[in-house]
């Protein structure tokens, strides 16, 4: 809502309660007019879905990029000297190519990609970046190129926007990062652990940042592990580690989930489903481009209010792999995308209360979000306990209804009852979507499927919808979902 439109409806109501004394027939319905009108102002903003378009493009140029940064692309015809050079200069260090460069923090590797200094430049950039692109191991990710992904869920109408999904900037995430760290502190329910899994706590919550922040308790300085990950966040269980304490010790690193200073803006729902490597969120008609002269990002998301996802196509049902759950209605969405909903599930995490993927019978020990493990320990009912207290802290906006969220017994959000989300493809041609459909569902290192395995091209009700995403490229819809 603008500003102006919050000062008219905020002198409305404060008339309203002057009545008292200025009770005139003519200005009692002049004020009671306003008042009706600001209250479906306000209602309005909690209507409607939110359809999201994520750009496939985005998913092959990162992936490229993703692998140049961190030192993977041996056997790719790249040659680091120029990049190890340029790192050392910027950072006083003495690294080289290969094991010693991989194994510094992705962070520290991805922003120094981008600075500018003496001859490296967005010319070195590109010349680095083609080297790899034009290389046949990324022949299946260009294939999607011209793709894109639909998505929708019951997100309220004053948050579907690119900017009310993202995080500006890396300040701002370090800033969201320090709450939830404080929340834990401040929560009595998610304190029922030793010293050693209070620290563990911390560095869940803190990942990716490199100094001391203050916390309510003191500074904190994060643990090496925690800053310390060669990896952008992703859906690879590549970092996770056992820590002294045992099974209780456990902590699932997926990355640094504090992003580099310039992969900002940041959407941490894409990221959790592992598209960490197309932040920084783009919006606009700019192309991508990789040439010996330059490297420019293009328009990778947008978002935009629509009536329903059932209106445009979609089924009322989360991503394919889960079959028929329900998509997550909206009080339950605001928790699953709070402050308190992210500490709730570190602290599940954390004390080993999170089923892990051997719980269920497949490989590696990744934590399956919001599931609790199969049997009913003294972890898993501290977890209860934890999620109970974080969300009886989340007060629900008048605009959706109000409340207070329901009483469950659930580790983290609602139990892994319900999902955000639902997903199709449109764009490119039945092959190139049938290419990006493969990819998302490909089984992780656990075994399992993707989470959007079994994803379909979109329905031709979806049209609409899509054609409002024309800075993705794909604006061509007559032969829909072709472009």
């Amino acid at each position: 809502m603008k500003l102006k439109s919050i000062l008219k409806n905020t002198i409305a109501i404060g008339a309203i309660a002057s009545l008292a004394v200025n009770c005139q027939p003519d200005k009692i319905e002049q004020d009671a007019l306003l008042a009706a009108l600001a209250f479906s102002t306000v209602s309005n903003l909690g209507r409607g879905n939110c359809a999201i378009s994520v750009n496939a493009t985005a998913i092959s140029y990162g992936t490229v990029e993703q692998t140049v940064i961190n030192g993977n692309g041996a056997g790719l015809g790249i040659s680091y000297t120029a990049l190890i050079a340029h790192y050392n200069s910027v950072n006083g260090t003495n690294v080289s190519a290969g094991a010693t460069y991989i194994a510094e923090p992705y962070n520290k590797k991805y922003d120094t990609f981008y600075t500018d200094a003496g001859s490296w430049n967005s010319t070195t950039r590109a010349t680095i970046i083609n080297s790899a692109y034009v290389n046949a191991a990324f022949n299946t990710v260009k294939a999607t190129q011209g793709t894109a992904i639909l998505a929708c869920g019951r997100i309220p109408r004053s948050s579907c926007s690119v900017a009310a999904l993202s995080t500006a900037d890396r300040a701002t995430d370090i800033n969201n990062a320090v709450n939830v760290a404080n929340l834990l502190l401040n929560t009595p329910a998610c304190r029922k652990s030793t010293a050693l899994v209070e620290n563990q706590l911390m560095n869940a919550a803190l990942r990716g940042i490199s100094s001391p922040v203050a916390l309510q308790n003191g500074t904190f300085t994060p643990n090496a592990n925690t800053f310390g990950s060669n990896q952008s966040f992703s859906a690879v269980d590549a970092n996770g580690f056992s820590g002294s304490g045992g099974a209780a010790g456990y902590i699932h690193l997926e990355g640094n989930s504090v992003l580099g200073e310039r992969a900002y803006p940041k959407v941490g729902a894409l990221v959790s489903l592992g598209f960490g490597n197309i932040m920084p969120a783009r919006t606009g008609a700019t192309p991508w481009a990789v040439s010996a002269t330059e490297y420019t990002r293009g328009a990778n998301i947008s978002a935009t209010n629509v009536d329903s996802c059932e209106s445009i196509g979609l089924p009322g049902n989360g991503f394919v792999a889960t079959g028929t759950n329900a998509l997550t209605p909206v009080k339950e969405v605001i928790y699953a995308l709070s402050s308190q909903n992210t500490a709730a599930s570190i602290y599940a995490n954390v004390v080993n209360a999170t089923a892990l993927t051997s719980d269920l019978g497949a490989a590696g020990n990744r934590p399956v979000s919001g599931l609790g493990k199969p049997t009913l320990t003294q972890a898993v009912q501290d977890a209860y306990a934890c999620n109970s207290a974080m969300r009886a802290r989340v007060a629900i906006p008048v605009a959706v209804g109000g409340g207070k969220l329901d009483e469950i017994n659930a580790v983290s959000g609602d139990g892994f009852n319900t999902r955000l989300l639902t997903t199709c493809i449109y764009g490119g041609n039945a092959t190139s979507r049938g290419t990006l459909a493969t990819i998302l569902g490909a089984a992780d290192d656990t075994g399992l499927n993707g989470t959007l395995n079994g994803i379909a091209a979109c329905p031709a009700e979806a049209a609409a919808a899509a054609a409002k995403f024309g800075d993705t490229g794909l604006t061509n819809l007559a032969n829909f979902p072709n472009d």
